[in-house]
Formats: structure tokens, sequence, C-alpha cells
């Protein structure tokens, strides 16, 4: 009897914390926000930014799909948010500061509706920035591509 209960009680738990965890996944899948990008100091690692790659491919289908989306990141910065080249671009996909700027005026209501900042080095807002654009244009402005 004593068993019983304790599995109902168990069951019970994890039923009632169900719905909680399907609204964090929910909504961390719909902004692709892992982790806060907001400071680009802040703590990130590796899986947390392929994470935000994988959930803006899924919003935003690419041309050879998420396997594609990090081989071009990997290719231009070695996923490094801070990267930096001599010939002026900057952060994970290695905008160009212009490119990076006309890519956030285009699509400007979807980055307020998301929180994404207007922000080369943030990680999140690189990543994004990034996969809408090739998503609409192909990913013929990387050299990596």
């Amino acid at each position: 009897m004593r068993r019983g209960l304790t599995t109902a009680l168990v069951l019970l738990t994890l039923i009632g914390a169900a719905p909680n965890a399907a609204s964090q996944e929910t909504w961390r899948w719909e902004d692709c926000r892992f982790r806060s990008y907001m400071n680009p100091d802040d703590a990130f690692n590796r899986t947390e930014l392929l994470l935000v790659i994988r959930c803006g491919v899924r919003l935003w289908p690419v041309y050879g799909g998420y396997a594609k989306a990090v081989s071009v990141a990997e290719c231009e910065s070695g996923l490094g948010p801070r990267a930096t080249n001599p010939n002026g671009y900057y952060g994970i996909y290695q905008f160009a500061p212009s490119t990076f700027a006309s890519v956030h005026t285009r699509w400007r209501a979807l980055w307020e509706r998301m929180g994404v900042p207007a922000a080369i080095y943030n990680p999140r807002s690189n990543i994004l920035h990034a996969v809408r654009k090739a998503s609409a244009d192909g990913w013929g402005a990387w050299g990596c591509a």
C-alpha cells in the first residue's frame, strides 16, 4: 500500500511539473534564448551556442540545414563570439558592421519581438542575424560557405 502511494505521489508530481517544463521549453525554442546573451561578457559555452544555431535553423530553414550553419560558423570564427578579422568582420559569423546593421533594420520588428539587440558581438544576436539572412538570401555573403 505504501509503495503504491509513493508511486502515485511521484506520478502526480511529474504530471504537475510537465506543463511548466513544456512552457519553458517552448519559450526557449521560440526566442532562441538558452542563456542571457544580452551582455557580450556573459558566460557561455559551445553547447549553448549550438542550441542557438539549431533554434535559428528551426525558425528559418537554411540551405544545408543545421550542419551547414554550424560549418560556416566554425570556419568563419571557430565559434568565437569575440572573433575579429583585420578586414573589419566581427563575431561568430564575421559580419561587416554595415551588413549587420542592414540585417537588423530589415527585420527590426522581429528582433524587437524576440528581444535581440543590434549588437554584433552578442552571440545570440550574431547567430540569429546570420541564420535569418542566410534563410532569405543564401550563404553567399560568407566566404566559408
